[in-house]
């Protein structure tokens, strides 16, 4: 870039919105990212790494104890033994995976240039990374849960978006099915063009009771703006990459139609984890919530850790999030990751 960048006003919103503080500079979009997509990811400081000659990227476990300099309540902190660390071809320390990047690769606000790192690690070291050193990350609650190396596409694609194709420069990506993609061009082509059959009359049936002459021309235009639909078959457009089956399909429609323009019906959960009626229900509803949250989400009434639903109680779930401005209810996130499924 030509000067230091600025966050666009729409995301700074989205930030304040969802809880995230600003901190000024690319380490803005960072921390957007993985608000808005879910993937872990990390800005580097390209001076910094030229600095320090650094032309090589490797994940490697310590050895030894290790001290490293990190960033926040890891500024200075003893690496135990078989820690998972990102090391350049000098062996400094530039990162530990999915806990923290180093202070002396920091992004500084009025820099620049950056080298973005978006990667998948393992879960498992991660976490016990994460409890040997006593911290927890926002990367490290997302790899706890599971870890979606679709998202990465999705992750690259929402990046272009965001800062325009006359900004970025790319490295490389590596798929293991693919190999290097080096450039933008090849990274389209590779993307482009995910196949899924999908029924209407399917997806009709698990919506609501209105039937196929209601819904057939509602569920048309949303696949339409996922994709090209024709004869049963889904080509996904590239930023729905992610999607990689009919339920990731359905999830997808329902999310686009939005809650409050369906039939409203209980959603119920019995406290114990019987399976109710709806539980099957409540489980999509749980994946959709995870994957693009809701901008009014009401929980009537509300409950304690004891006593979770009766079954009389319901669920209220109004305006889904499309491209308004999403609110997050961190309590609400809690309850449901704990205590419902």
């Amino acid at each position: 870039m030509d000067e230091p960048y600025v966050i666009d006003k729409i995301y700074k919103k989205r930030m304040f919105l969802s809880g995230i503080n600003l901190v000024g500079g690319l380490t803005d979009i960072s921390n957007y990212l993985l608000f808005d997509v879910g993937q872990p990811n990390h800005f580097f400081s390209q001076n910094k790494l030229n600095q320090l000659s650094t032309d090589t990227f490797t994940i490697d476990r310590t050895d030894i104890p290790l001290e490293f300099g990190g960033l926040g309540q890891l500024k200075s902190k003893n690496l135990p033994v078989n820690t998972i660390i990102l090391k350049d071809q000098e062996n400094h320390i530039l990162a530990v995976p999915g806990i923290s990047g180093g202070e002396s690769t920091k992004m500084e606000v009025e820099e620049t240039s950056s080298i973005i790192e978006i990667a998948n690690f393992d879960k498992e070291a991660i976490a016990r990374s994460s409890f040997a050193l006593k911290h927890r990350s926002d990367g490290s609650k997302v790899w706890a849960g599971s870890v979606n190396s679709n998202l990465i596409l999705v992750t690259i694609l929402r990046l272009i978006e965001v800062f325009s194709l006359d900004r970025i420069k790319p490295v490389g990506y590596w798929d293991k099915q693919k190999g290097n993609v080096n450039s933008i061009e090849d990274f389209f082509e590779f993307v482009d063009g995910r196949i899924i059959e999908i029924s209407i009359a399917e997806l009709v049936t698990r919506i609501d009771s209105r039937g196929e002459e209601f819904w057939d021309n509602v569920i048309r235009a949303k696949l339409n703006l996922i994709g090209q639909y024709s004869d049963g078959v889904l080509k996904c457009e590239p930023f729905y990459s992610n999607l990689e089956n009919k339920e990731d399909v359905f999830e997808e429609v329902v999310r686009l139609i939005g809650f409050d323009d369906i039939v409203s019906e209980p959603i119920t959960s019995y406290s114990n984890n019987v399976i109710s009626p709806s539980f099957e229900s409540m489980k999509m509803f749980k994946n959709i919530w995870h994957t693009y949250g809701f901008n009014e989400v009401i929980l009537r009434p509300f409950v304690g850790v004891n006593k979770l639903f009766d079954p009389n109680q319901k669920l209220e779930l109004v305006k889904s999030y499309r491209t308004d401005e999403p609110f997050f209810a961190g309590f609400f996130v809690d309850i449901f990751s704990h205590f419902i499924i």
